[in-house]
C-alpha cells in the first residue's frame, strides 16, 4: 500500500470501471464485496460497474443477483 494512501469508495469504483471495461467480473465483483466498513457502503456507479463487468462476460445471473442487492441497500440504480 502506498504511504499515506487510504483505499475510499472513489478509488474501489475507478478499479471496479475498469474491470468493467475489459468484462473482468471477477476481480469486480471481489471489489464491490470488499466495500465493507470502515469504507462507505457502495454506491450507485460501483453496482452499475460491476452489474456491467458481470453483463459483458455473459454473467447475467449476477447482475440480476446485484440489483436486487442495490434494492436491500437502498441504493437507487441510475441506469
Amino acid at each position: 500500500m502506498l504511504q499515506g494512501w487510504e483505499p475510499d469508495v472513489i478509488s474501489h469504483s475507478t478499479v471496479i470501471s475498469a474491470c468493467d471495461r475489459c468484462a473482468q467480473w471477477q476481480p469486480a465483483l471481489a471489489l464491490l464485496s470488499a466495500m465493507r466498513p470502515p469504507l462507505p457502503p457502495p454506491d450507485a456507479y460501483a453496482f452499475n460497474s460491476t452489474i456491467s463487468a458481470c453483463g459483458r462476460a455473459g454473467r447475467w445471473e449476477l447482475s440480476v443477483e446485484l440489483l436486487g442487492r442495490m434494492r436491500r441497500e437502498s441504493v437507487l440504480p441510475d441506469v
